[in-house]
């Protein structure tokens, strides 16, 4: 009838491929002897094929393949290899960490994960920790998460930055494709990708309102340092501390980023060096930080130093620190240097800048 809903039939759950057809026609008949005396007479019957599942277990963890997953470092957080972070379900924010997988018996398909007591039995939820033990099947559970709060919290915020580079990166790359990219340009920054290299230069969250990624890692060379900078730089490292953060590409160590620290130093030469002795005031510039490469090594003197606007601080003249590394590089001033240069060219100028 119009407008009357459809009575939902009878189902017949069954087991996949366990009933015929001819075995279900003369079921059904039976079925609808049964309703027809229950006074459901125009009731249909149906047999359906199902596997009925639990649903309590969550989703299985992935495998991890380095090779051949395309974002390992990503995956691994939701994957079975060692260094899982759990966590009880009910304090997901008491977390720890998996340490092996277990099978009890050669019976049973059941695996199971050794972990320290506290970690399930966290001390400000069981201060007495007198353990679990599970010795009967009506005994209830207790769930364990996969990942902990934390852990999940540290994968999510890790692929969130990961998208964020990723995002950035490709909108550089789209503006390098709509445009032909002057050649003159003083000064090339090819080590870093653009926005791994922008990072770098604004590694402080209080210090990036002018944050900025260098299209095609060019960096245009302009203006001077004056001295009432270099004593009171401007910028933030990663520590929140006021330093110059500046980048060179010297000719054997490639592009490097390092410190300033405000501080003019006093530089001694010796004989044995083939120069003769004598004191200098020079810029100290520091290496970057744990994990970073130092800034300078043999063959790198000459190269100009640039803060991260672009701005010229010094040339480098030299080193100095433990054996086979240095740790420290020396700089010339170039307000000085200027100076020097326009007493014997008074007409001298740097390349012009091109615009980009």
């Amino acid at each position: 009838r119009e407008g009357a809903s459809l009575p939902v039939p009878p189902l017949g759950g069954v087991t996949p491929r366990s009933l015929d057809y001819d075995d279900a026609v003369a079921a059904t008949v039976g079925v609808k002897t049964i309703l027809t005396k229950s006074c459901l007479p125009e009731a249909e019957v149906a047999f359906v094929e199902m596997v009925n599942k639990r649903l309590g277990g969550g989703s299985k963890l992935l495998p991890l393949d380095p090779i051949a997953d395309s974002v390992p470092e990503y995956r691994k957080h939701f994957s079975s290899a060692l260094g899982l972070p759990i966590a009880l379900l009910d304090t997901p924010y008491y977390e720890g960490t998996g340490a092996l997988y277990f099978r009890l018996d050669s019976d049973t398909k059941d695996i199971v994960l050794l972990t320290c007591a506290h970690v399930v039995r966290p001390p400000p939820v069981s201060p007495d920790n007198k353990g679990m033990k599970r010795t009967n099947n009506s005994q209830p559970k207790e769930y364990m998460a996969a990942l902990g709060a934390g852990g999940y919290t540290r994968a999510v915020s890790d692929m969130m930055a990961e998208i964020a580079k990723l995002t950035r990166d490709i909108k550089v790359w789209n503006r390098q494709l709509e445009r032909n990219l002057p050649q003159a340009l003083l000064f090339y920054c090819g080590k870093f990708t653009p926005g791994d290299l922008a990072d770098l230069m604004y590694p402080h969250y209080e210090d990036q309102a002018d944050y900025r990624v260098l299209d095609n890692s060019l960096l245009q060379a302009y203006g001077v340092v004056s001295t009432a900078e270099i004593s009171n730089p401007k910028h933030l490292d990663a520590n929140g501390q006021p330093c110059l953060i500046v980048v060179k590409n010297g000719g054997t160590t490639d592009t490097t980023v390092g410190r300033v620290n405000g501080l003019e130093s006093v530089k001694r030469t010796y004989p044995e060096h083939g120069i003769i002795k004598q004191d200098s005031l020079e810029i100290a510039v520091v290496f970057y930080g744990k994990g970073h490469s130092k800034f300078s090594d043999a063959g790198n003197s000459g190269s100009i130093v640039l803060t991260r606007e672009g701005k010229i601080l010094g040339m480098l003249t030299g080193g100095a620190g433990p054996t086979q590394e240095t740790d420290m590089t020396w700089l010339t001033p170039f307000w000085w240097l200027q100076e020097q240069i326009k007493k014997q060219y008074p007409s001298a100028f740097l390349y012009h800048v091109v615009q980009n």
